[in-house]
C-alpha cells in the first residue's frame, strides 16, 4: 500500500480475508508517504500483519547509506510496531550495470538489517533479477551469495498463478 491508495479501510481488509499488508514508506532518498503511519495503525487494529517496504532507487551503490538513513527515519516516524520483517522494492536498475544493481541491493538489505534489526525480504521480478545477474557475470557471483541471504519476495502475475513463480537463481524457493 502506498500514497496512491489514500487511506485505507482496515475493518474491510480484514473482511476481504487480507492475512498481510506492506506499506511504503520511502523511495529512496526521498518520498515520506503521507498515508503510511495512518494505514498501518488502521490495518493493525484490524489484527493484520503489517510490514514497511523501501523503494531502492537506481542511484548506486554509493547512495545506498542515504537510501537506508531515510527507510530507517520513515520507518520509525510511522510510530508502529512492524510484525512483519521490512523489504526492499528492487524493480528499478536504469543506468547501473547489474554488478553495481546487485551491489546496491545487496547492501540494502544489509544495512536495513543492521538499523532495524530485522532481516529484509528482496522483492524483485525473475525477469529483471536474472538479467542482472546474466549481466554480472562472474564478478556477479559473490554479490548474488550476499543476497541469498535474503528472503524473496516474488513479483508473479498472470495466467500462470496456479503453477506458482519462476524463481530466479540464487534462491530455490520464494517467500512471498
Amino acid at each position: 500500500i502506498s500514497d496512491a491508495q489514500g487511506l485505507v479501510d482496515g475493518e474491510a481488509l480484514a473482511a476481504a480475508g487480507v492475512s498481510f499488508a506492506y506499506l511504503k514508506v520511502s523511495d529512496g532518498r526521498h518520498d515520506a508517504q503521507r498515508h503510511s503511519a495512518t494505514n498501518a495503525r488502521a490495518i493493525i487494529a484490524a489484527g493484520i500483519p503489517v510490514g514497511f517496504y523501501g523503494v531502492l532507487e537506481p542511484y548506486g551503490p554509493a547512495s545506498v547509506p542515504a537510501q537506508v538513513a531515510n527507510f530507517h527515519q520513515r520507518y520509525l516516524e510511522a510510530g508502529v510496531y512492524a510484525t512483519l520483517p521490512p523489504w526492499c522494492d528492487f524493480e528499478l536498475a536504469a543506468g547501473l550495470s547489474g554488478l553495481a544493481a546487485l551491489e546496491a541491493a545487496a547492501l540494502w538489505c544489509e544495512q536495513v538489517e543492521q538499523v532495524v534489526l530485522a532481516r529484509p525480504m528482496i522483492y524483485t521480478g525473475p525477469a529483471f533479477f536474472s538479467l542482472l545477474a546474466h549481466y554480472a557475470g562472474p564478478p556477479g557471483v559473490p554479490v548474488l551469495a550476499r543476497i541469498a541471504r535474503f528472503p524473496l519476495a516474488v513479483a508473479h502475475y498472470g495466467r500462470t498463478i496456479a503453477r506458482g513463480p519462476d524463481v530466479p537463481a540464487p534462491w530455490q524457493d520464494w517467500t512471498v
